[in-house]
């Protein structure tokens, strides 16, 4: 496993890594409802617009630009009482996707996540924080860049998760760029990438915060099958990595 870190000025960073992404102990107390769901206009889960609580929560839809396809979702949480078992993305022949959830609880993941056929990049959005718990891996995925901006630029352009509309989503077919993905994400050490349960990922990683930080409580042993790319002040304590 490769290991690079961007270090921004003025910003302390050591290494971080994954086992749980997100939301610290804070200032918001997520509601325990486990669903997946899309912004009506834009995407589909399971063939509708309604949220997906059990099963498989296959997305679908989407607007597609070139070689990318974009998605925006109201709620994207695998973990409190759920009956889901994996997350999947239909796709064509796109090699770049880009998951947009716009909740401000964040994204909680601890199921599967698959392409479904053709292998592509996925880029997840997600300002409000993410958690990534055990049980969570990827399958079908080259790269998974995990990021609590908002924005992200598209060649000469920029997504907007909040404003981006999908008529001007179908002309952002430039080329996915990560490297401003730190200056763009939310400026609050309170929404962050943080680490705490074992983790094992199919692909490569990038880890993009204001602020990562491993949980030093759970010694988590992290495997990536992989490089892995950190952008952002981040530290380590005491994890394995393989």
């Amino acid at each position: 496993m490769r290991i690079t870190m961007i270090r921004q000025p003025n910003l302390f960073a050591s290494l971080a890594l994954l086992g749980i992404f997100g939301l610290s102990p804070g200032l918001l107390t997520a509601p325990a409802n486990a669903q997946v769901k899309p912004v009506a206009g834009w995407s589909k889960v399971n063939g509708s617009t309604d949220e997906c609580t059990s099963g498989v929560c296959t997305i679908s839809g989407g607007a597609t630009s070139g070689s990318n396809l974009f998605h925006k979702l109201e709620k994207l949480n695998t973990v409190d009482s759920s009956g889901i078992t994996k997350l999947e993305i239909d796709n064509n022949t796109s090699t770049s996707i880009i998951l947009s959830n716009i909740d401000s609880y964040g994204s909680k993941l601890s199921k599967p996540l698959e392409v479904l056929g053709s292998k592509a990049d996925i880029t997840l959005l997600s300002p409000g924080g993410i958690d990534i718990y055990d049980g969570f891996g990827t399958e079908n995925i080259g790269s998974l860049a995990l990021s609590t901006a908002d924005k992200i630029i598209i060649g000469s352009s920029m997504f907007d998760s909040n404003n981006t509309t999908l008529e001007q989503a179908k002309n952002l077919a430039g080329t996915v760029d990560y490297t401003n993905l730190q200056s763009l994400s939310v400026p609050n050490k309170e929404i962050d990438i943080e680490v705490s349960e074992n983790l094992t990922i199919d692909s490569n990683l990038f880890l993009i915060s204001e602020y990562v930080d491993i949980d030093p409580n759970n010694d988590p042993a992290i495997t990536i099958n992989g490089n892995l790319s950190i952008y952002g002040p981040s530290e380590i304590k005491d994890t394995t990595l393989t």
